[in-house]
């Protein structure tokens, strides 16, 4: 589905840069902040501005994705769940860089 959305986005911003280019170059340069800034809001809208982690919303569209493919096509699917506040204590005594790491491991498993 993102993945939709994303090159519906590039189309988008390539007709975008063809009517750019009748356009003097400042209003040029307003147009291009404008769509970084588009993108970056999108990204912040599922993913942790500090960790960049995935955040509810993402997990709830991959669950939900998960959960359409099991249904077509009977895969196995699996969740991890991690208490944060239990662990909360052991992530304090690591440090910020050490948690940071930890919490960017977890997006491989």
């Amino acid at each position: 589905m993102e993945l939709t959305v994303l090159k519906q986005a590039l189309a988008i911003s390539q007709q975008i840069i063809e009517i750019v280019r009748s356009i003097n170059r400042c209003q040029k340069q307003k147009l291009i902040r404008f769509a970084r800034k588009l993108a970056q809001a999108h990204h912040l809208g599922y993913y942790d501005e500090l960790t960049n982690l995935p955040n509810r919303r993402l997990l709830l569209d991959r669950l939900k994705q998960a959960m359409a493919q099991w249904d077509w096509q009977r895969k196995q699917i699996a969740l991890l769940f991690i208490d944060w506040t239990s662990l909360r204590v052991l992530m304090t005594s690591l440090g910020m860089r050490l948690e940071t790491k930890f919490c960017n491991s977890l997006q491989n498993v």
